[in-house]
């Protein structure tokens, strides 16, 4: 395999894991350092990231290889082709173009007109107009063909890329197909392997009590999400990345996963399931649009994968409480008690450290033991009302609805900030 990496940012997530699959497989690797025509343009830094990686390029005396290149100037871009054909020479890559097509699906999307479309790369054989093919759970019969030019085809050979028409439904990236006999043959061949999934996963399926279900509810927090995307490839990777965000505190809660245009009815199901929405490279239908505002849906449109996951951090982060500091700001001692007709209990206290604030929120402490929490109701120096009091003055301190002081009291007051929580 061959990975792009941008050579002013570096190596990023999904590149490191295109390297970790390339290694786990035991197969070559050709690294692609894009943007050289852009300032900023850094390839020593992604030669670091490489060696950090045990996979030293060959600048640096390694194997691995690397190839300086942009699309935008098409500089390097021969080299890597040459190296590439030279890589499938050496592993004796080769297939038979008379035999029966199969190969991947690379992308897939759902097109207004023209239903269930997919990007795939046959990698045997001759794939034709109207070949009947069987992909995951999915069939269909090859209607249109277009090549990666955007021109008709009638059929792809061993390595080509196309995008068909003419599917039963979305196919998902990495789906294998395979051409067979006959429109019909191939509907009975998906319909059998949906029902192995269906009885797969009902093998998985595991029923918790309810109490456990009732407590795992309990302790957890839920995100309900809906996300829509522009292509198959991009929701399975937002999807992956999701899964690598998994938190003890707050558990995302995919309500839909769907390829296509944010709609109507994504965003009724968002205001009946209280989720939020988020787009990816997609955009909301135009009809759609004016529903945001009426059912008061929050909807987020992102076409970067980082910005996208950030949101969906911040969105988990919202579901959490604050977590509250108490920052003592003051302390005060009951030196006498005086009573008032009108206001109960008044402490007369000394101020012994920092300022006392009317306002304040305050802990009254008896021998080191909190006994009651509060606010400053009222603050008063010489029968005078006061704001604040500074250490070594006397006041007469009230609290709200507490009135049972004893001489020898501490009055120690705070203010409460509030930390964000973790996932």
């Amino acid at each position: 395999p061959w990975s792009v990496v941008a050579g002013d940012e570096g190596m990023r997530e999904q590149t490191m894991e295109a390297l970790n699959q390339a290694k786990a497989a035991k197969v070559p690797i050709v690294v692609a350092i894009n943007k050289s025509d852009k300032q900023g343009y850094d390839p020593e830094k992604v030669y670091r990231q490489l060696a950090d990686q045990e996979l030293l390029p060959e600048a640096w005396g390694g194997a691995t290889i690397t190839v300086n290149c942009s699309a935008t100037t098409k500089e390097g871009l021969s080299q890597l082709l040459e190296l590439l054909s030279l890589q499938a020479e050496i592993l004796e890559l080769k297939a038979l173009p008379s035999s029966r097509a199969r190969g991947t699906v690379l992308e897939s999307q759902m097109h207004k007109g023209l239903g269930p479309v997919a990007t795939i790369l046959v990698q045997n054989g001759t794939l034709k107009l109207n070949d009947a093919i069987v992909f995951g759970s999915e069939y269909g019969r090859v209607k249109t063909m277009y090549d990666q030019f955007g021109k008709a085809a009638l059929e792809a050979g061993p390595s080509t890329p196309v995008k068909i028409t003419g599917l039963s439904g979305l196919a998902e990236a990495g789906d294998e197909f395979i051409v067979v006999g006959s429109e019909k043959e191939a509907k009975a061949l998906a319909e059998d392997r949906a029902e192995g999934q269906v009885r797969d996963r009902l093998k998985k399926s595991t029923k918790g009590s309810l109490e456990a279900l009732l407590k795992k509810q309990g302790d957890k927090k839920f995100l309900p999400l809906i996300i829509k995307a522009d292509v198959q490839g991009s929701l399975e990777a937002l999807i992956a990345a999701l899964k690598k965000l998994p938190s003890d505190k707050v558990e995302i809660n995919l309500v839909k996963a769907e390829v296509g245009e944010i709609s109507e009815s994504d965003l009724m199901l968002a205001n009946a399931s209280h989720a939020q929405v988020i787009g990816f490279h997609t955009k909301i239908e135009g009809h759609a649009a004016h529903l945001i505002n009426t059912l008061g849906v929050k909807v987020y449109l992102h076409d970067i994968i980082y910005h996208a996951i950030d949101e969906i951090k911040r969105l988990m982060i919202a579901q959490l409480s604050k977590i509250p500091v108490e920052n003592d700001t003051g302390k005060a001692e009951v030196k006498a008690l005086f009573k008032s007709s009108l206001f109960g209990t008044i402490a007369g206290c000394q101020v012994i450290d920092g300022i006392i604030k009317r306002g304040q929120m305050a802990r009254i402490l008896r021998n080191d033991e909190i006994i009651f929490k509060g606010k400053i109701a009222s603050l008063k120096r010489v029968k005078e009302d006061v704001k604040e009091v500074l250490k070594g003055l006397e006041c007469g301190i009230l609290i709200d609805n507490f009135s049972d002081f004893q001489e020898k009291d501490l009055i120690q007051t705070y203010d409460i900030t509030y930390l964000e929580p973790e996932l």
